[in-house]
């Protein structure tokens, strides 16, 4: 059996603050708070909408499985109702974000294609093999909520680095060159990030895997940065 060893990258990057940083943006906030499930209630969509996205969180179901669950909780309600009949409205009207997108792709053409397409019009030769199902992610997005949502215990961490000694054992990687770059630029807002492959393979075929990349923010405290 072949061992494949963690590749390791180290990379440091300048953070410019904005106009919000170090504030979360508050997922219970509500594009219109006073709005209520349906005209014999007093329950306000925002807090359906808010407890139904735990409930599905903790119970670790599928986008697809939520989706079912809400139609039918949908169907159950006094008609009208202002429920969202789908998790993407209910992300939309809680505020929340969506940092992945699915898209569906032609292998011959590398075009997108709709949701529900099977296979590529424009390919006289596709069928369903030819079909790829890409998985974006908004990584700059992603990072500005994370560093935002925990800027002070960053640079907490970072202020507490800097007292360390020679001859103290460190927890953070790399950890003389980055002392060194600290020191090197101390009026910059420094945020450096380890990227690492370590060793699971999320999909494999004859010839081609699909490894698993994860990236940890040094300046983090060893119990967030896991």
């Amino acid at each position: 059996m072949k061992r494949f060893k963690s590749h390791v990258v180290f990379c440091v990057c300048n953070i410019v603050d904005d106009d919000n940083n170090g504030k979360e943006d508050d997922s219970e906030s509500i594009q219109n708070p006073t709005i209520v499930l349906h005209r014999c209630t007093n329950v306000l969509l925002g807090d359906a909408c808010f407890d139904f996205l735990q409930l599905i969180r903790r119970s670790q179901i599928s986008k697809t499985n939520a989706n079912r669950w809400l139609l039918f909780i949908k169907s159950l309600l006094p008609f009208p109702n202002s429920i969202p009949s789908n998790i993407n409205g209910l992300l939309t009207h809680l505020n929340i974000f969506n940092y992945f997108q699915k898209r569906t792709v032609c292998l011959l053409c590398r075009r997108n294609l709709q949701d529900n397409q099977t296979k590529c019009d424009d390919c006289s030769i596709a069928d369903k093999t030819n079909i790829a199902y890409v998985l974006d992610t908004d990584v700059l997005s992603l990072l500005k909520t994370t560093v935002s949502r925990l800027a002070n215990e960053i640079q907490k961490y970072k202020d507490y680095f800097l007292h360390f000694s020679q001859n103290e054992a460190y927890d953070i990687p790399f950890a003389k060159r980055y002392k060194k770059l600290v020191v090197q630029y101390p009026g910059e807002n420094l945020l450096s990030l380890i990227l690492h492959i370590d060793g699971i393979s999320l999909v494999k075929s004859t010839k081609l895997k699909l490894w698993l990349c994860s990236a940890s923010i040094v300046e983090l405290p060893p119990n967030l940065r896991a």
